[in-house]
């Protein structure tokens, strides 16, 4: 075990090293899986976004070639 959950379970009466490793463990799990879902769910967006276009300038050339 490394220097910092020794003097953090030492800050902590009641709580050995291994208790504090999973006490910071599991949060920061669940942060990490709902980090990954936000970058999924804004990567399916910008996709799905960038698949369709405006088409803006093919648009208005067809419109100025039929007038």
């Amino acid at each position: 075990m490394s220097i910092a959950p020794r003097r953090a379970a030492q800050a902590l009466s009641g709580m050995g090293e291994l208790e504090l490793i999973h006490a910071y463990n599991n949060p920061f799990s669940l942060l990490l899986w709902l980090l990954t879902g936000i970058t999924i769910l804004t990567a399916t967006v910008i996709f799905t976004f960038m698949g369709r276009g405006t088409g803006g300038a093919d648009e208005m050339a067809e419109e100025s070639i039929a007038a």
